[in-house]
């Protein structure tokens, strides 16, 4: 498996085979970021099987995609508005799909 580097707007997730030495890894991705004028947050940066990346819960170990109990909450309490609703306009059809 090859090393992946996934950018969402100012968040990198790197996705190593497993058992790989991270610190190889993070020697070159640190390298990267300081060339072209990237700062590293220390707090931001995780190693392991779980984290949170776009605000969802991945765990490698697992193999799972979850969303935070707040989220799916406000998911839930959506869904139950509109099933309790005689009808929906566009926007709120669209805002319960995702779809603006």
């Amino acid at each position: 498996m090859p090393v992946e580097i996934i950018h969402y707007l100012d968040n990198f997730l790197i996705v190593l085979p497993a058992q790989k030495d991270t610190s190889f890894y993070w020697q070159i991705f640190a390298q990267l970021c300081s060339v072209v004028g990237l700062s590293i947050k220390e707090a931001k940066s995780k190693e392991g099987s779980v984290d949170s990346f776009g605000g969802v819960e991945l765990d490698t170990a697992k193999m799972e995609i979850c969303l935070p109990e707040r989220k799916l909450q406000k998911a839930r309490n959506l869904v139950q508005g509109a099933i309790n609703n005689t009808s929906l306009s566009l926007f709120e059809l669209q805002r319960l799909t995702g779809n603006p």
